[in-house]
């Protein structure tokens, strides 16, 4: 009935889905699980066609909701958080306006309101203006709103919040009896109501479809099969107790004691099975051999809170390692950048010191051709030539003339 495949979404550099994947099958009645900001609207108005996605598909009875749109559209009913109803306007008066915007036919819009009417039980506030229903009717004609076009997949988004406590149990009722006919898509917070009303669950978590599965399915993976066991202690201890209850069946034994029961009298034990079978049994005639007075032996039961608590908490824990390491290993990627430049580094520094001393070398032979050139000029000044032969003739003719 419907397939969702690899949906992402961003809003600027949130990234509201990354990867979210399921399938619902027709009779389905699907809980959509998460905390606050997980996803669950985003998919929610992605498959119903308020906004598109960014990447991924979804097919809605076998139609691509980018592709077929107004198609897609027709076979979904569709209740948001917050309902949409024009508050001065009759009950009766707001669904034939809008069977009209839905494009049911002008002939059977008059029998399709009253269809509605009755399975959401308000026909007796046919005539009575919205603003002045309670909140739990305003509930029941957003329900007939999304139902008035016959949809074959019908999503509500909290139906039941802001509710009171009668007024929750008879929406849940109402879900019920509208999944005999429809594929159903709840979102919800309370996941008792799920258990109540849905036959299968998706997790999600930070944008990511973390479970996926029947939810007896679900809770039977996670169930460790453990037993409470309740005795009158007789004076013994707690580790005489723990000792004689520690049979081959049994792999952990701890005292789970409530503090209003006073432990002198009675003790309180949790069993967990080596197996995933059920070891009461064996217990039982653990108690008779042992001629213990037993108060009580019972299965611990895995709730869907349970394993809702657990995963989530795991895939918590995982995206948190995950950002830890990211920059342990940015940092490792960047020492590796530094000592594979350095070679490069050292051979530019190699490369001007050889060009240096390339450089030296004829200035040294420069500095040497100037040395032999000085040489050679003070050896000719020295060696006789026109002005250093007069000299001397000159000295001697002042010495003649002093005489």
């Amino acid at each position: 009935m419907l397939l969702v495949e690899d949906l992402h979404k961003s809003y600027g550099d949130l990234k509201a889905l990354q990867g979210i994947s399921f399938e619902v099958k027709e009779g389905d009645i699907l809980g959509l699980l998460g905390p606050n900001g997980a996803g669950k609207s985003t998919t929610m108005r992605i498959v119903t066609g308020y906004i598109p996605a960014d990447s991924g598909r979804v097919l809605v009875d076998g139609l691509d909701s980018m592709n077929n749109s107004l198609q897609v559209r027709q076979r979904i009913g569709y209740l948001p958080e917050h309902t949409p109803l024009y508050t001065d306007m009759r009950v009766a008066e707001f669904l034939m306006f809008r069977a009209h915007i839905k494009g049911v036919p002008r002939r059977e819009r008059k029998n399709r309101v009253i269809e509605v009417m009755e399975k959401t039980q308000t026909t007796d506030r046919a005539q009575q203006i919205i603003g002045n229903l309670s909140k739990g009717f305003r509930q029941r004609v957003g329900i007939a709103d999304a139902l008035i076009g016959r949809p074959r997949l019908l999503i509500l988004d909290e139906p039941t919040i802001g509710l009171d406590p009668l007024q929750v149990r008879q929406v849940r009722d109402l879900i019920k009896d509208l999944a005999s006919e429809r594929t159903v898509i709840l979102s919800t917070h309370i996941l008792a109501e799920v258990e109540m009303i849905c036959n299968k669950v998706v997790i999600i978590h930070q944008g990511t479809t973390v479970a996926a599965d029947k939810i007896a399915s679900l809770i039977d993976n996670y169930d460790e099969y453990a037993v409470e066991l309740t005795l009158e202690r007789n004076g013994a201890s707690v580790d005489e107790l723990k000792t004689a209850l520690s049979i081959d069946t049994v792999k952990a034994v701890s005292d789970s004691s409530n503090s209003w029961e006073n432990p002198d009298k009675v003790i309180s034990f949790r069993l967990t099975p080596k197996e995933r079978k059920d070891i009461r049994p064996q217990l039982y005639d653990l108690a008779k051999t042992q001629s213990w007075k037993l108060l009580e032996l019972r299965r611990e039961r895995v709730s869907l809170e349970d394993v809702f608590t657990l995963l989530t908490q795991q895939h918590a824990d995982k995206a948190a390692d995950t950002k830890e390491t990211e920059p342990t290993v940015k940092a490792d990627d960047a020492v590796s950048e530094a000592q594979a430049s350095k070679p490069e580094a050292a051979k530019e520094e190699a490369a001007p010191e050889k060009a240096s001393e390339a450089d030296a070398e004829p200035a040294k032979a420069d500095v040497e051709t100037d040395g032999k050139t000085d040489a050679t000029a003070s050896a000719d000044s020295d060696s006789p030539g026109d002005g250093s032969e007069q000299a001397p003739e000159a000295d001697k003719d002042s010495k003649k003339a002093k005489e």
